[in-house]
């Protein structure tokens, strides 16, 4: 049955540690439903942008960087997926995923925080890009 589906989705793409945002986990679902990576993406960080748009005063940075790392934990969570053949996480191509980091990039180089960690990981995540485009 559908709901059955459901449940067996909801199991997979549970978050396996605390430290999960419920948008990298709402992504997760999305691919496991096979939603294709560019619609899955759009929805959830359409979504966060929003909620920066909506913020009555501006949204503090602190918030800012919290949903860059939810973006870049989605960006992480489909490549190693897609390097480690999960169903539903080998539709993108390179150029649509280096888009996706490059939003991604632009927004966090815009943080007056330090945002080197979340640099490296941007830059770990195009590698891992680039070695799927090979093999694509």
């Amino acid at each position: 049955s559908c709901l059955e589906e459901l449940r067996l989705i909801f199991t997979q793409a549970s978050p396996s540690n605390e430290e999960s945002i419920p948008g990298d986990w709402t992504f997760t679902v999305l691919l496991d439903a096979q939603v294709p990576f560019k619609q899955s993406f759009e929805a959830v960080y359409n979504a966060m942008e929003r909620e920066k748009h909506t913020s009555m005063g501006g949204m503090g940075s602190n918030r800012r960087l919290q949903m860059m790392e939810t973006a870049v934990s989605m960006l992480e969570s489909y490549v190693d997926g897609s390097l480690a053949n999960r169903p539903g996480y080998q539709d993108a191509n390179f150029l649509i995923l280096k888009a996706a980091i490059d939003k991604v990039r632009l927004e966090v180089l815009s943080i007056p925080e330090n945002v080197s960690v979340l640099e490296r990981r941007l830059e770990n995540v195009e590698q891992k890009a680039t070695e799927l485009a090979k093999y694509s």
